[in-house]
């Protein structure tokens, strides 16, 4: 039989805590940056299902125009961050370019499309003044790298899968068969393949977010000792002298 206590201390809990499963936020819409904040959030729940390439593609332009419409809102509050969301509108420009040619019917992603075209909408009607509140514009950041995250495991699961298909045109002879108009033949590859695009690159290089180096708070492993010492504490018996330790 195995045991936890036999393996190393885990700090996760010290560190992370527990938290809930999120959940939609549904209702109507919310005003302002809170409205955009909820699209982004139920975005971010619904890329949990595999979406089709097509849906794929809606989604990415809708990052595109949410970083854009930031960038422009930040220029005059925080030129630092709205460069960061200018490049981040930048890379996802180049992820619809590239995806032009994706194929894919499997999966679905309906949800998530239609999510982030109600984010980049909410993002376009709000005002000048929308991204004043610093708080709320961390939050549409976190949330934001969330959905980056998530969309580079969703491509290169579809890539390793072969769930998505670059369309490329097919060398040859014209067979003449007749018809007043000759059509480019076609077909979908692998992406893996050696007609394979800067798709997995861009994603690789410059989407994929940093990962976070989280380390454990001061006084976590002290505190674990304690933790385990009060749970193992065994009181003297009775009669006992409290300063003759028991045997």
């Amino acid at each position: 039989m195995t045991w936890a206590g036999y393996g190393e201390a885990d700090y996760t809990v010290d560190l992370r805590g527990w938290r809930p499963e999120p959940t939609l936020i549904e209702g109507p819409g919310l005003p302002g940056i809170t409205g955009v904040l909820q699209a982004q959030h139920n975005l971010l729940i619904h890329l949990g299902t595999f979406p089709t390439a097509h849906n794929l593609r809606v989604v990415l332009n809708s990052q595109r125009i949410v970083s854009r419409e930031t960038s422009r809102r930040l220029q005059t509050v925080d030129p630092t961050v709205a460069v960061r969301w200018e490049r981040r509108a930048e890379t996802y420009g180049r992820l619809v370019h590239e995806t032009r040619d994706l194929g894919g019917m499997v999966g679905n992603g309906g949800h998530a499309a239609g999510q982030g075209s109600v984010a980049a909408v909410r993002m376009e009607k709000l005002d000048r003044g929308g991204l004043s509140d610093t708080p709320q514009v961390r939050r549409l950041q976190r949330v934001s790298a969330g959905i980056d995250d998530r969309i580079c495991n969703v491509i290169e699961h579809g890539v390793a899968q072969r769930l998505y298909f670059q369309r490329i045109n097919v060398p040859g002879l014209d067979d003449h068969n007749g018809e007043l108009v000759s059509v480019t033949r076609q077909k979908f590859a692998s992406i893996t393949s050696p007609v394979q695009t800067e798709l997995l690159a861009i994603v690789r290089s410059d989407l994929r977010p940093t990962p976070i180096q989280r380390k454990a708070p001061k006084g976590a492993a002290q505190s674990r000792l304690g933790f385990e010492a009060a749970l193992h504490h065994r009181p003297p018996p009775r009669g006992a002298s409290p300063d003759v330790p028991s045997i």
